[in-house]
């Protein structure tokens, strides 16, 4: 299991109530489903919808997009330095 750092931008730095957090979790998955545990029920209403996470979150893995459907098998390595933010659009 790897030690990793997951940031936060946006609207879910909002929900999540800090800017960072060292976390713990062999693949992305693991790491945002131990991120729930630690900061609460706001968090997972504004991450997920339906029990999925919603479409427009994106994850960026040391500086490489990482599609929503690979989170479960993206393995991360200690040091490593996970994204979580949703692009701002608007017209």
């Amino acid at each position: 299991m790897a030690t990793i750092t997951l940031q936060f931008q946006g609207v879910i730095k909002q929900k999540a109530g800090v800017e960072s957090l060292s976390i713990d979790g062999g693949t992305i998955k693991a790491a945002i489903l131990n991120a729930e545990k630690q900061l609460g029920p706001a968090f997972s209403a504004e991450l997920y919808h339906d029990g999925k996470i919603k479409s427009y979150y994106m994850f960026i893995l040391n500086g490489e997009i990482v599609d929503a459907a690979s989170i479960g098998r993206k393995k991360l390595a200690d040091g490593d330095i996970l994204r979580l933010f949703a692009p701002v659009g608007g017209g």
